[in-house]
């Protein structure tokens, strides 16, 4: 199968070119591809200049541009802050065992001031607010721990690793100094799912290089009263929007953070293979980490199997980061600038497309089909997928 071919270089820009017929990747062995051959390839002009689409049709295209439209405008707006006196900090929405609740009610969060009357931009998107109530009764506020000194509200822990890593980072920018001592207030979601016991292995370092230790970290299990609480609009509105100083958390955490000595491997792959994650893997990933790794030089990283530290350290190493789309290539976050980063996606992803463009990476999104009806039998083609990564390292 043919690979298509790829052009690299300011004067492909905007340029609409059509892969080869018969170049689209099946989604399953033996079975068409659900998407025609023959579809476009484009950079998103005037948008996210750095990332280029292969594969997807004009439609996804057009969709995503839809998404994106007003991102480099919202980067270059400052994020504000509202002090809260009295602040009222009830717990998130619980999720009941074997329920499958509203996503945005799920990932409710608000701070209420004295009144009872909620604080906007303590959301985690606006959202997320229409499943807090529109106010609450401070007489019946019964707090179960009163913090009488200045506190900032660090928003929503989360039970996955992709969101603690896209959106709890989000209002950090208004802790820059790795003097202060001030507490910083979280929810966590309510659900079974979410131990600070899992999740603080990576989210404690994390934290730490971004300068809140843990002894600064409030976890609201119960409710609490904040004399004086700071609330900082979050830089990231998942899937929507990002403002001025998104990126430079990530920035002071790679900055900051002690990274162990790793090999110098200029082309990784982040492998899914050996996790069980919550979304589909196609059976044969491993036999495509073969050929990478064969054809193209490429070394396979298990994340699940590492530090948080060495997981960066292997990001800000790499020339080239590819990997299925997902948490694990949000890791890009930490990528040094001009890194191309290969997503092999499924679908298009708003965030994927952000980070690119917050953190000056050269995103490529290949179209490998969406997952199939039938997982268990999901297979890349594979000569056809090291074909096009080819072709994309060639053009640069």
């Amino acid at each position: 199968m043919a690979a298509p071919s790829v052009r690299g270089g300011a004067a492909s820009r905007g340029e609409a070119e059509r892969t080869p017929p018969g170049a689209a990747i099946d989604r399953v062995a033996g079975r068409p591809s659900a998407r025609p051959a023959g579809r476009a390839e484009t950079d998103l002009t005037g948008l996210l200049d750095r990332v280029r689409l292969i594969g997807f049709e004009a439609s996804e295209f057009d969709s995503l541009r839809r998404a994106i439209a007003d991102i480099p405008n919202g980067y270059r707006q400052m994020p504000t802050m509202v002090p809260v006196g009295g602040a009222l900090l009830p717990l998130t929405p619980p999720i009941a065992p074997k329920a499958t609740p509203n996503w945005e009610q799920t990932y409710a969060s608000a701070v209420y001031d004295r009144h009872g009357f909620v604080v906007p931009i303590s959301g985690r998107r606006p959202e997320s607010l229409a499943f807090a109530p529109v106010a609450i009764d401070p007489a019946q506020f019964v707090p179960s721990r009163v913090i009488r000194r200045p506190a900032v509200y660090g928003g929503l822990i989360y039970p996955q690793f992709g969101h603690n890593l896209l959106e709890l980072p989000g209002r950090l920018w208004a802790c820059p100094d790795p003097g202060d001592r001030r507490p910083v207030v979280f929810h966590q979601v309510q659900s079974p799912a979410n131990r600070m016991d899992e999740v603080w292995p990576y989210l404690g370092p994390l934290l730490l290089a971004a300068g809140i230790g843990r002894r600064r970290i409030v976890v609201v299990r119960r409710p609490i009263l904040c004399e004086d609480l700071l609330v900082p609009q979050p830089t990231v509105a998942i899937s929507q929007s990002i403002r001025a100083g998104f990126h430079d958390v990530y920035r002071r955490i790679a900055r900051r953070m002690l990274l162990p000595p790793v090999g110098a491997h200029r082309r990784i792959y982040l492998s899914r293979s050996r996790f069980r994650p919550t979304r589909p893997t196609p059976v044969n990933e491993r036999a495509l980490e073969a050929r990478l790794a064969e054809a193209l030089g490429f070394k396979v990283i298990y994340p699940e199997g590492l530090s948080v530290e060495r997981q960066i350290a292997h990001i800000r190493n790499a020339e080239i980061v590819a990997g299925l789309d997902g948490s694990a290539l949000h890791m890009a976050l930490f990528a040094r600038p001009g890194t191309m980063v290969i997503s092999l996606a499924t679908r298009l992803l708003v965030n994927q497309a952000v980070i690119e463009y917050a953190a000056e990476l050269r995103g490529r999104h290949i179209d490998i089909g969406g997952v199939p009806d039938e997982p268990s039998n999901w297979r890349l083609d594979v000569e056809a997928l090291v074909g096009q990564i080819a072709g994309l390292i060639a053009a640069g």
